[in-house]
This record gives C-alpha cells, structure tokens and sequence, in this order.
C-alpha cells in the first residue's frame, strides 16, 4: 500500500455520496429520543441544551446572567443560531445532529481512505455511522467537538503530503473552535496533532543517540505531554484505567522518543518549534475572538470560575473506574490473539482452519454465560461483549499501531498516517476520562475504528497469502462477516428501542410530545407524565411568570417560562458558597410562581439528592413552598 489514493474517483465526489447515505440513515431517528431501553431519555440533559440559547436569545450573557454548567459558550452560540434561523423546536437541533452525524462518518472514510482500499475505509465508516448520534442524539457540545477535531487531523495530513503552514494554522484553528464547545477536548485534540509533528520531526532526523532524542526539542515537549497526562490520571489511577487511558498516551510519546521508524520527512518543512508555533497562532486566534469579548461582559474572575474552575470541581466528583470486560470479551481476545500466533508462525493454512477459527469466534462471541439461551439472551451476551470491549479497543489499536511502525515495513505514506492516528486518538480518548462512561466514548472511538479496519485489513492480506489456492476466492467475503457482524450489534440497539421481547416481538409506542417546541416522539409512558405537567404549570402560571425547576431545565422550555436565577443544572457540590447564597437571595426577591421538582431516587436530578446537596435552597423553598399536585414523578410546589 502507499499514501496514493487507491480510486480513480475524486474525494469529494465518494465523501458526499457516502454523506447523502448517512444523512438518509440518521434523519429518520431524529425525532425519536434514543438513548436507554429502558430509561428512554436524559430530560435534564436535553433541557440544558435547548433552554439555554433561549436565554441567550433573550439578551442573557452566557457566565454573566447564566451559567453554562461550565461549558464554553459555543454550544450556546450555535443552538441558538439553529433557534433563530430554523425556529425554537428539538427537531431543530435534532436535525442538524444528524448532519454533524453524517459528517463524522464521511470524515473518518476520506481519512482511511488515504492509505486503505474503499473495502476497509468502508468497515471504518460504517462503524462509525452505526455508532453515532442515534445513540445520543442530544446536542450535546462534543459531537461538534467530534467533526472538528476529524477535519483537523485532516488538515494536519495534508500538511504531511504538502508542507505549508496554513494548514497547521486552520488544523490549530478548528482546535480552537473544538475547544469553545468543550474546552478539555479541544486541548486534548491539539496536544494529540503537536505530538504528531513531534514525531515527524523525530523520524525526520534518522538515527541519535537517546540522549540527544530525549534532550531534544521534540522529546522535552513529549516528555511534557505524557507528565500532563500522569497528572491527570492521577486522580483514579485503577489499573483499568490506566490500560484503557494510560497505554495510549505511553505508547504515542514512546514513538517519538524511539523515532520509528527512521524516514526522511522533512521536504521542506519547518522545524519543530516553528511547526508547533503554526499550530498555536490558528488556536489561538480563534480563542481570543471569543474570549476577549467574554471577558469584557463578566470580568477575569467569573470567566476563570465559569471556564476553569467549575468544570475542575465537576470532574473531581466523577468515578472512573472503568469495568473490566465481560467473560465473552475476554474468549475474544484470547481467540484473537491465538489467531494472530497461528496467522504468524504457520507458513501455510489450510481452509478448513480458517473456517473452524471463524466458526469458533461466533460461537465464543454469543456465549450467553448466565445461561439464557434464548435468542434475546444470545443476541445480549453478543452485544454486551461487545459493548464492554469498546472502552478497550483504542488500547489494543493503539498496541497494535505501535507494532507496526516498530517491525512493520510500512512506506513513507503509511507510517506517517499510523503515527498520525496514535498521537491523536489518544490524546483524543483523554476526554473519556474521567466520566469513563460509553456516551463519553462516542466522541472518542473514531480513530479506534479507524484503526481497526487498517489491522484488520492488513491481516487479511497476511492471511491471504498464506491461504491456498482454493481458499482465497472465499477467505475474503468469509472475514468480511467479522466487520459486518459488528456492526450489526451495534445496531440491534436502535432496533431495541421500537421492538422489544416480551412473549413474542412487541412494538415500543411512541407518543408526539408536544406540536410546537418539543416536536419530537417519546415514548408513552414518559410523554404522558411530561405533558400533563406542562398543562399544569401554564394552567397555574401567567407567560410573564417565573418558575424554578430543581429537576433540570426541561420545562423552561417546554413551557416557555423563565428561570429568575442564574442556575438550571445543579451538580453536588457544583456551585459555591457564595453561589448557593446568591441563587436563595435571587428566589428570595424573584419569587418564582412555582417550583418543580422530581421525586425519584435517582441521583443529581432527583429532588432527596438536590436537598442533601443544597440543604440551604431546599429549606428556602420547603419554608415558602408547599406541594400543590404530583404528576407521575414530578411535584408542583405553589407559594404559601
């Protein structure tokens, strides 16, 4: 293989058919809240995203008048943009998920397209299709923060093909851009392409001795990353983690201190500190567009509060531990790891091998270990061993990365692109951590994917030329089962969601929310509860009322009432003294015509954990409040 492109056909040209297909697949899910099958939705989550635009919209400044659960601005800037030009309703937001959704697949298919054949780019892209916002398809700020950080990867591989620094500069400036909607992303993300450059500039030089790799520019700035990362892992060092989170970075820093392998790189190309100089003044530039005027409206001490701070304290009280994989994952690894011993050490291989180990992997993949061999207990125990796996596959593509730049024999084209993706993927999956959690991986696992189909492709042919004759006209659609397998599982959640078993195939009953701003399908028993409880709170409240919701920010914007604090979205321990004290001062003086509140025992949103978590706001409303209707979950709290 080389770094030519292996189709006549122009990029372009194959990036919007395959952009057309995605879009076709992911619009018809839009509408229907898809996430759990059996919670169905994250309202308070979904809420924080629609209603604070809305406040924006109204001439609110984001950290100023509101908080943004310490979120950059920019998912306030473009959700409201979408508000303003398309009109106020989830299908909105929805919809313009699905394009985003379709962009990370096109991405990620032009990105293994420069060195796989349209086969394996095309296993890429469908694992990325099928794993995709219909997952989550909340607006969250990270799916920006996805395609962003692809396209400037992208722009970083065509500095490697044609050295000129405006591509470091727009690479740098689509950081920058990540960065505004979540901003340890973004950092994570340009870290990831520096290191790249780091490397280029290692395998560049040819052979040193270790102590000039070490001392030089590009080793102390790698030995600079890889401390940054120790210290942030040093908040949950579990050995899990450090597998699924320390591995990567170690195995991306140990490529440049090791420059392998040795290739002539340079063409031209500035030196390392000019390159990363580059890459600083595109982030740069674009930060200060956005901080400068930020700064002006609040003050250095509430952006550094809103920007730095309280996402540090949030972090600090999430548990990362990340859980080991189920007993099918681990027969998989093992029948994957004997595959890849016989694959190298036999010099021929015949073909009833290579159907009995395929034959074998199925059946060690749907295992149902619990014992329910019925057909949802197989399909489950598939799709569980998969699911678990997904937190470890960027560490095992990260190993196997590795190895081929150390004793593979790759091309000037190839192992700059494997050098490209290990640096970045893992400095990319350091925002999994440390929610450690599979929503959070979804902005993660791209490069892992990526990964996986360019081993998987490069096994093939070691395979193949060892299969005989006979064997090869059907060795290659008999592995392509593999891929499509996988994706198959990860599709059958989708499906779970509009199908379940229960003494035979059942379909799910989906109700219409709302006709206007919540114009999206729920299911019915979620919709009903939430629509009689909209009905009662415009039955109890004039338009110009406020309302105060502990529960989440849902019903501001189902509503269309206003929240007379400062705060929608209440963490433990999210907010300051000094917060807590302004936000009973502002329900003090504001007096909102009613409270709502959850009574469920879950936790952050549920009404027993906002009390114990601010005992002062929950003795403010329960002194000059009393419960007035329950609606399912949710309480109504009138003035007394």
């Amino acid at each position: 293989m080389s770094g030519r492109r292996l189709s006549a056909h122009r990029p372009w040209l194959e990036g919007l058919a395959l952009f057309l297909i995605a879009l076709a697949l992911l619009l018809p899910f839009h509408r229907y809240n898809l996430w759990d099958m059996t919670e169905g939705w994250i309202i308070a989550d979904e809420g924080h995203q629609a209603y604070q635009p809305l406040r924006w919209l109204i001439g609110q400044m984001f950290y100023r008048d509101f908080a943004t659960d310490n979120y950059p601005p920019g998912m306030v800037i473009w959700n409201g943009t979408l508000f303003r030009l398309f009109g106020v309703r989830l299908s909105v937001l929805r919809t313009g998920l699905a394009f985003i959704g379709a962009g990370i697949a096109v991405s990620v298919y032009l990105l293994a397209r420069a060195v796989l054949p349209a086969g394996a780019a095309l296993t890429a892209y469908a694992l990325c299709l099928t794993w995709n916002v219909p997952y989550l398809n909340i607006a969250f700020p990270s799916w920006e923060c996805v395609v962003l950080g692809l396209l400037a990867v992208g722009a970083v591989w065509r500095y490697q093909r044609r050295p000129h620094p405006a591509w470091l500069a727009l690479a740098g400036a689509l950081c920058g851009l990540s960065a505004m909607f979540k901003l340890t992303q973004g950092a994570y993300q340009w870290i990831g392409l520096a290191l790249f450059l780091a490397w280029r500039n290692a395998a560049g030089r040819g052979r040193e001795n270790w102590r000039r790799r070490v001392l030089s520019a590009e080793g102390i700035f790698t030995f600079i990353c890889l401390l940054i990362g120790g210290v942030m892992l040093a908040g949950h060092p579990t050995p899990a983690n450090l597998i699924v989170f320390g591995l990567p970075l170690l195995l991306a820093s140990l490529v440049v201190w090791m420059e392998r392998p040795a290739l002539n790189l340079q063409r031209g190309a500035a030196p390392f500190w000019q390159e990363l100089l580059w890459l600083a003044v595109g982030a740069t530039l674009v930060t200060l567009a956005w901080v400068i005027p930020t700064v002006m409206h609040t003050g250095w001490l509430l952006f550094l509060e809103q920007t730095f701070l309280g996402p540090w304290r949030r972090s600090a009280l999430m548990q990362a531990a990340v859980r080991p994989p189920k007993p099918n994952g681990w027969t998989m690894l093992a029948w994957a790891g004997l595959g890849a011993l016989a694959g190298w050490k036999a010099r021929r291989l015949p073909g009833w091998a290579f159907a009995l180990y395929g034959l074998a992997g199925a059946l060690l993949w749907f295992i149902p270990w619990d014992g329910d061999w019925t057909l949802q207990g197989i399909l489950r125990a598939g799709l569980q061993g998969w699911a678990g796996m997904r937190l470890y596959l960027p560490a095992m593509v990260s190993l196997g990365l590795w190895a081929a730049l150390v004793w593979g024999r790759l091309d000037a084209g190839e192992a700059p692109w494997l050098a490209l993706l290990l640096t970045y993927g893992a400095w990319n999956m350091l925002q999994v951590y440390p929610f450690a959690d599979a929503n959070h991986l979804l902005w993660s696992i791209q490069p892992a994917f990526i990964g996986l189909a360019w081993l998987g492709y490069r096994c093939w042919l070691a395979w193949r030329e060892k299969a005989p004759g006979t064997c090869r006209r059907w060795a290659g659609p008999a592995l392509a089962l593999a891929p499509a397998a996988l994706v198959a599982l990860q599709l059958y959640p989708i499906i779970g969601h509009f199908y379940r078993f229960d003494q035979g195939l059942v379909r799910v009953d989906y109700e219409l929310l709302d006709a206007e701003r919540a114009d999206v399908y729920v299911r019915s028993d979620a919709a009903r509860p939430l629509r009689e409880t909209a009905g009662a709170i415009a039955a109890r409240t004039s338009p110009d009322d406020t309302i105060f919701d502990t529960s989440g920010a849902f019903f501001y914007f189902l509503t269309g009432r206003h929240n007379p604090t400062r705060h929608d979205y209440f963490w433990p321990s999210f907010l300051t003294q000094e917060e807590v004290e302004k936000l009973v001062g502002d329900l003090a003086e504001r007096r909102p015509a009613l409270v709502i509140s959850r009574q469920t025992q879950e936790p952050v949103f549920g009404y027993a954990s906002f009390a114990q978590s601010y005992p002062e706001v929950a003795a403010f409303i329960e002194a000059h409040y009393q419960p007035d209707i329950q609606i399912g979950e949710y309480v109504l709290w009138s003035r007394k």
